[in-house]
Formats: structure tokens, sequence, C-alpha cells
């Protein structure tokens, strides 16, 4: 996986500063822009699955409900593929308050109580992140709900990707964070244009992990017609 190239993917687009600043925009918009945002990145998905020489179309401020309307199966995905993590958080929560009201009677029992905490959001975050990866290349691909969660073709993609996945998401937040943090230097509002290349840059890699799936012989998964 070539991580660097998908940060720099935002910018191989002619428009790309027009793109920066109308999806910056999205970016601040809240679930509305996040939705055309994930419309916005399926049809960049679909272009790049049909190998188009230039994916990436220029972005307007006239698309916001078009693109709303086609990013709700990616955005009905990631809340999905957050759902588990939810959960173990609510039983890590559990285990803290447990272990913090019998710290005074057992030490050893509230260090296991927290031992237990940790792992269990290590694993809900692993899990996210491929649940996550899946779901979303699907659903940009077909943005089809019910054709998105074919769980005998995610189980399929999710054994042959898992792995790839976590490696490269694990080096992806690194540089991401890092990233982020250089943007949130300049008065705080860089975060958004940084989210914005963040956003796409994840499309891309999600499309570069497809493309290594099908290379192996894998299902191609089902494109929305231009």
């Amino acid at each position: 996986m070539k991580v660097m190239d998908s940060f720099r993917f935002f910018f191989t687009a002619p428009e790309w500063k027009n793109n920066l600043m109308i999806a910056s925009v999205f970016v601040f918009i809240p679930v509305i822009g996040q939705l055309a945002l994930y419309g916005w990145q399926s049809e960049i998905a679909q272009r790049m699955s049909r190998g188009e020489a230039q994916p990436i179309v220029p972005l307007s401020f006239d698309q916001l409900m078009p693109y709303m309307q086609r990013g709700i199966a990616p955005f009905l995905s990631q809340m999905a593929a957050s759902l588990p993590l939810t959960v173990l958080v609510v039983i890590g929560n559990a285990l803290i308050i447990m272990a913090l009201a019998i710290a005074s009677s057992s030490v050893v029992v509230a260090i296991l109580l927290a031992a237990m905490y940790l792992f269990i959001i290590v694993v809900g975050s692993l899990l996210t992140v491929v649940l996550a990866s899946i779901l979303l290349t699907r659903a940009e691909l077909c943005e089809d709900i019910s054709t998105t969660f074919d769980f005998a073709a995610l189980k399929r993609y999710a054994r042959a990707v898992w792995k790839p996945t976590l490696f490269t998401h694990f080096v992806f937040l690194l540089l991401s964070s890092v990233f982020a943090f250089v943007a949130f230097l300049f008065c705080c509002v860089g975060i958004f244009p940084a989210a914005a290349i963040i956003n796409l840059a994840m499309m891309h890699l999600r499309m570069q992990l497809y493309e290594g799936y099908l290379a192996q012989g894998g299902e191609a998964f089902p494109v929305k017609a231009p």
C-alpha cells in the first residue's frame, strides 16, 4: 500500500484549490456537509473503479443536496461500523466504575478490571477500523444500503483484507495525526481543510486495498452505473 500517494491524491486534480475551499466548508456544516462529502467521495471511488484518468470531479456548492443524497449509504455504513465500539465503550465504562468502587478494598481486582477495560477499547477500535473500511468501500461503490450489507460478500472481503487494513490504517493514523496537528496550529481553522484532505486520502487508501483484493482474484463489488 502507498500511504503517501493517498495524501497526495487530493492535489492531483486541476481544480484542487477550489475543491479544497468548498470541501472545507462542507466539513464545517454538521451532518449535511459530511453526507455531501461522502457523496462526492462515492463518485470519485466509482470513477477510480472504472479506471478513469482523472477521477476527482470538480466540487461546487450547488452539488450539496445531490451529493448529500448520494452520501446516505456511506454515512449509515460508518454509523453501523461504530456501533460495536459504542457498545464496548459502555461495557468498559461499567468496568471502570466497578474498579473505582472496589479500589479501596481490592487493588488487584481494580487493576484487573482496568486492564480488561483497556483490552476492550483496543479490540473495539481495531474492529471499528476493519468494519468501517469494508463497509465504506462497498457503500461508496454501490450507493445502495441493501447491497452494502451483503454479509456473505462482506465476510469474504474482510477475510482477505483485514491484515493489510490494520497495518495501513495504523501508518495512516500516525501520519494524519501529525498533519492535523500542524494544520490546527494555523489559527485552528486549518483543521477543516486538513479534514477534507484526510477524508479523501482515507477513501483512496480504501480503494488501494480493494484493488489489491481484485488483483488477488477477489470478487468485484457492484458499482453504481455512471
